[in-house]
């Protein structure tokens, strides 16, 4: 089965324990989907098509389109020389044959600026960083797939909203390790880290030096 999204549309994916679901997702910046109207179609591979998205049976054309996605992808991993370029071929090949199989067309679009959805992930972000938040958590507030998320996240703001989660995190333990004398793993459990040792790899990490001698230093 293939499932056409355009950008922008609020969607997210639900699995079952008796059916897991298993998929592969794609994102194209800036491609913008016009679909056929199906209304009046009676067959079991008529598409359904409604608000932005389509999804459509694929049959026995999943034989020529699954291998070109995963030729992609296996390419997209590799960064070898060439690399791009041939991602880009594979994918004006995809893109030609699932619009042939369901008569779909695309273009390169004008996409609307909806900044302030991120804007709003960002921000509950920032008041809710001392909690557990994880990228489906943040996924689910957005009504948006979560590699798709992550992806536009990291375009906005220059990092993925899990690595921005965890440097807010760690401003804020600096401000706690300076202005206060909580204990290392008091400011750990502060600041949404699940143990101190967690937090204290981290912060070495991030910072490079130990929660400790951070707090010497001032």
């Amino acid at each position: 089965m293939l499932v056409q999204i355009n950008p922008n549309i609020r969607h997210t994916e639900k699995s079952s324990d008796k059916h897991p679901l298993s998929y592969i997702a794609l994102g194209i910046d800036d491609l913008l989907f016009d679909f056929p109207d199906h209304s009046g179609q009676d067959s079991e591979d008529t598409a359904l098509s409604q608000n932005g998205c389509q999804i459509t049976r694929l049959h026995s054309n999943q034989a020529d389109i699954l291998p070109l996605l995963k030729m992609i992808l296996a390419e997209a991993h590799r960064h070898e020389p060439a690399s791009e370029q041939i991602c880009q071929y594979l994918l004006n090949a995809f893109l030609l044959k699932i619009g042939r199989v369901t008569n779909s067309q695309f273009s390169a679009g004008s996409v609307p600026d909806i900044s302030g959805e991120y804007a709003q992930i960002k921000d509950y972000i920032d008041h809710h960083y001392s909690e557990e938040v994880t990228l489906d958590d943040l996924a689910a507030l957005s009504h948006l797939n979560k590699y798709y998320l992550s992806h536009i996240f990291s375009k906005s703001y220059g990092v993925a909203p899990i690595n921005y989660l965890l440097d807010r995190r760690i401003l804020n333990s600096k401000e706690l390790l300076k202005n206060t004398d909580y204990s290392i793993t008091h400011i750990a459990h502060m600041t949404g880290f699940s143990s101190a040792n967690y937090f204290s790899q981290s912060f070495k990490k991030h910072t490079g030096i130990t929660a400790a001698a951070y707090r010497k230093n001032f």
